[in-house]
This record gives C-alpha cells, structure tokens and sequence, in this order.
C-alpha cells in the first residue's frame, strides 16, 4: 500500500498507539488491493483508535472529474478545482451517525491534475524528457508519459470522535457520478476487515 496515511504522522493529536495500529496495514494482505488506475474503482483505508479516526482515499481520476490528462480548457481545470473542493469537504463525503460526534480536524487532498501540482510535474518531467531526448531519443514516450502519471486524486482525513460508531454513510458516490466501487479496509480495536462499497451499498461498517 503506497502511502499509509504518511502525512498524517505530524498531526499534533495521532498517538503513537494509533500509528502502531497503521501499520498493521503494511502487513495487510494486498492481493485483491485496486489499482489507481483501474477505472471505476478506488481504495479507501480507516484505522480507529480510541477517539481518532483516520481515513485515507485514492481514486482513479476518471472516477472524480471524467478524465486522466492534465485539464487543457477552463471547463476541465474548473472541475478538477471543484472536485477538490468537494474531496475536502470530509464531513459530507463521510456521514457518521449524531452519536458519534465526528469532527473533521484535518484534510488534505493532492493531485497531479490540481494546477499547483501540475506546475511542479511540468518541470520534472521537462528535466527529465530532455535527459531522455538526450540520451535515449525518448521524445514521444517522455510526453505520453507526463500525460499520464499522477492522474489520480489522493485525499486523507483525520477525524476526532466522542464515540465512534460501528459505520459511516459514505456520499462519495452522489458526489461523483464517474465512480461504480470503492475496495475499502478498516483496522480496528475489533480487527481488520475489507468491503466492497457500491453505488447501492454505501454504508462502510466498521
């Protein structure tokens, strides 16, 4: 698993019993894990300690805003803001239940797609296209390549709970029409588990 809530890890309030908790992950079986890039299909991981919930999202660009290329109009550039926009907004994506008294503390969404990022790639792979131009003759693999990395969005969470509850209404799919499933994973003071959330079950049960 790529990322395993790694800015996370400077939160002021994560514990070091949380972190012992996530990376049971690393030690989570993988065989069945989506890949970025598989259209439709994205992966989200929860881990819970205590009153710390921590959730991390990765889906395929396509799933978000309908393409995988860097936004070449106003139109495709304004929907890659908004979709971040809505990614960040973690209390309408994840919906626990009154109970809890879930509070969204932390968030942070990332995407070679979102204009900031995009300027960072540009330059990379310029460097590095003309390192294969120079060296490999390249020029066609550098450019389709630059078109494509890093087209998917990332977002992490950190919520603070009076009371988890044992599952979370998930809006993910109302908010994103492009998206059919997400391969979810909890790790729990209960254990671990996966699901398959769907556009007709989007309940996450903890």
């Amino acid at each position: 698993m790529r990322y395993l809530f790694p800015p996370f890890i400077n939160f002021a309030r994560t514990t070091a019993a949380l972190l012992a908790l996530m990376v049971g992950f690393s030690n989570y079986s993988t065989v069945d894990a989506a890949d970025p890039h598989q259209h439709g299909v994205g992966q989200l991981n929860v881990a819970i300690q205590g009153d710390h919930v921590e959730i991390e999202l990765e889906t395929p660009g396509a799933d978000i805003v309908g393409f995988e290329h860097p936004p070449r109009t106003a139109e495709q550039k304004k929907a890659v803001q908004d979709a971040a926009t809505t990614l960040r907004n973690g209390s309408a994506i994840f919906v626990f239940p009154a109970a809890a008294r879930c509070k969204l503390e932390k968030t942070k969404v990332e995407s070679g797609l979102l204009e900031d990022n995009h300027e960072t790639h540009e330059e990379k792979h310029h460097e590095e296209k003309h390192h294969e131009e120079k060296h490999h003759g390249e020029k066609h693999h550098g450019e389709k390549h630059k078109e494509e990395i890093h087209a998917e969005f990332h977002a992490l969470y950190h919520f603070s709970c009076k009371n988890p509850a044992s599952y979370t209404d998930l809006q993910y799919f109302e908010a994103f029409p492009h998206a059919k499933a997400l391969l979810a994973r909890t790790i729990t003071a209960k254990g671990q588990r996966k699901q398959r959330l769907t556009r007709k079950a989007p309940r996450l049960i903890f």
